[in-house]
């Protein structure tokens, strides 16, 4: 007999079925990234792959990433997502609606090459989950081409600032802002055919997480979306705890920031007990001139990545896997700049 475990509310949960339910929720982001590469414009994105594809519940919560994307996406989509809704309302959205963002302040994409495209999935006339993706993009505008220059001091100079904003309402893409939007860059063409397949790929999210809850029922996927989560959070804390106890120290220097010769600190101390693992970076210098500071989510990300790497790579990465991982920067410092602290190259 398959031994079920006891889920969300008491309900038993079938470890098959979370295994199926597993496949098919990933794969919905995988397609979202094939489709979103298949489609781009620039090499960043259909070659390079600097992209990546996401479904997250009707919280905001992060459950599957695609297989093929950027790791330093795994920290920053959730953050972004959050920002997003913050801005707008998800009582606001319509079914085929469109945001877009790429602003690192408050929290978001690393640089304003990221750009992060979000969509409500709606089912049964109610908002279920949202699929989002980001992608970087050729340009962005500012001070030099590639919108990631050294030799600025501000964000303000790095390129245009999007914040969150509906670039479709009901399906109907917003040209006026997508005309304003690629006035300012160097690269219309490619940042027009990247957005569209952006936009492309959460349509492909969108109709791929309907069709789970058409088979397999709307509780159902929803349900075992939060115990995915909680199944990844289980599987990184056992490993953890597996891990010698205690607090390990390390620094490290950059060789300056573009502007200054000096010498820049990264400091870390990371503390293991029981099921969880605290990295402090608070003694890391003070934000810098030039273009290298960085915000928390950028810091979480690479944190993330490296304990799932080194832990358990096969682990499913989403929300669960996060929450026995906890990460503290300083303001003011390099890994917590202050706006406009310039950042385009922290990535």
């Amino acid at each position: 007999m398959i031994k079920k475990d006891v889920g969300v509310g008491g309900t038993k949960v079938d470890p098959v079925t979370l295994q199926i339910m597993t496949n098919a929720i990933y794969s919905v982001a995988d397609e979202m990234v094939a489709a979103l590469i298949r489609t781009s414009y620039s090499t960043n994105i259909k070659d390079r792959r600097d992209c990546s594809g996401a479904v997250f519940t009707r919280e905001g919560e992060i459950v599957a990433q695609g297989e093929i994307g950027t790791p330093l996406h795994l920290g920053v989509m959730l953050p972004a997502v959050q920002t997003a809704l913050q801005a707008i309302p998800p009582e606001t959205l319509q079914p085929d609606d469109d945001i877009i963002m790429n602003t690192p302040y408050p929290e978001g994409p690393g640089h304003l090459n990221d750009m992060a495209a979000i969509s409500p999935v709606f089912y049964e006339g109610e908002v279920v989950g949202y699929v989002a993706n980001m992608a970087h993009h050729v340009d962005m505008g500012g001070f030099a081409p590639g919108s990631m220059p050294f030799g600025v001091w501000e964000h303000y100079q790095e390129g245009l600032q999007v914040p969150p904003v509906k670039i479709s309402k009901r399906g109907r893409l917003d040209e006026e802002l997508v005309r304003l939007i690629s006035f300012n860059l160097r690269t219309p063409v490619e940042f027009k055919g990247d957005l569209a397949a952006q936009v492309a790929a959460n349509n492909v999210g969108e109709k791929r997480l309907q069709a789970l809850m058409g088979k397999y029922g709307k509780q159902t996927v929803l349900l075992y979306m939060t115990e995915l989560m909680n199944y990844s959070e289980r599987r990184i804390s056992s490993a953890i705890q597996r891990l010698p106890k205690g607090s390990f120290s390390f620094e490290d220097y950059l060789e300056g920031d573009g502007i200054s010769t000096d010498r820049i600190a990264l400091r870390v101390t990371v503390t293991v007990r029981d099921s969880e693992i605290l990295a402090d970076f608070s003694e890391s210098d003070p934000q810098v001139l030039g273009p290298l500071n960085c915000r928390p989510p950028s810091v979480k990300a690479c944190v993330y990545y490296v304990i799932k790497a080194l832990l358990d790579p096969g682990l499913p990465p989403n929300l669960g896997a996060f929450r026995p991982i906890r990460v503290i920067t300083r303001p003011g410092t390099l890994l917590e700049a202050q706006h406009p602290g310039a950042l385009c190259n922290a990535n």
